[in-house]
């Protein structure tokens, strides 16, 4: 609108033309230091400042509010801004999953997520998946039922829709509008896995006698596998 364009063109946009000039001059080193984690790259009314790593000049995906294209209108200082770290590029799964941990910064673990920041948070969760996060080496939090968000492991989807919800007491189920191939993707566990686990930890052992224990501890190759072996008798 007419107030941006006066924004751009008497205060933001002199500053980037200026710093522009010095950028790959011994001095600009000190200025991206400065500025490279601060929130100085103008995204538009909607999303204002945000820093450079969370802006991008080529991404069609619908971004959150965390992550933002650059607009044309600075198509002029792309020079400074790719200089301080503006991406070229498409946002990789790591930027999906710092936006994610925004979510978490901003709305914390405690209290549900407010009902435009869940629709935010679920559609980043699937650009992260798509672009191949992986949640063994990066944590990654999923709303719960209750919109709050958790460590994808400590969470559940249901794969086991048929299951009498009686069998269910104390399980903590990710959001409904989080698909199951996406929670399973991102590190939830599944239903039918805990409940054939918890089926197969609850059976009666059967009792070894007193032979087969003779037999297993004359035959063990080290201590620690004392119990395996007994188990397996």
């Amino acid at each position: 609108g007419p107030a941006e364009a006066v924004l751009l063109e008497h205060c933001i946009g002199p500053i980037y033309e200026q710093l522009q000039q010095i950028v790959g001059a011994p001095e600009f080193s000190g200025v991206k230091a400065a500025l490279s984690r601060r929130a100085t790259i103008w995204t538009g009314p909607e999303r204002g400042l945000l820093p450079p790593s969370q802006v991008s000049f080529d991404d069609d995906a619908s971004l959150c509010r965390y992550l933002a294209v650059a607009p044309p209108s600075l198509s002029p200082f792309r020079t400074l801004l790719v200089a301080l770290g503006v991406r070229e590029s498409s946002f990789s799964a790591d930027d999906f999953l710092k936006a994610n941990t925004c979510f978490v910064r901003d709305y914390g673990s405690s209290a549900p997520l407010p009902e435009a920041a869940l629709q935010e948070c679920v559609p980043n969760l699937r650009l992260a998946s798509a672009r191949g996060l992986s949640p063994e080496t990066s944590p990654v939090f999923l709303p719960d039922a209750d919109g709050i968000l958790r460590p994808s492991p400590e969470l559940t989807f249901n794969d086991a829709p048929w299951m009498p919800s009686a069998g269910q007491a104390g399980t903590r189920f990710v959001h409904g509008s989080v698909e199951p191939e996406l929670a399973e993707r991102l590190g939830a566990q599944s239903l039918r896995q805990l409940l054939l686990l918890r089926d197969k930890f609850t059976d009666t052992f059967p009792c070894p006698s007193s032979t087969q224990i003779q037999e297993a501890l004359a035959g063990f190759g080290h201590e620690s596998n004392v119990l395996l072996d007994l188990l397996e008798v």
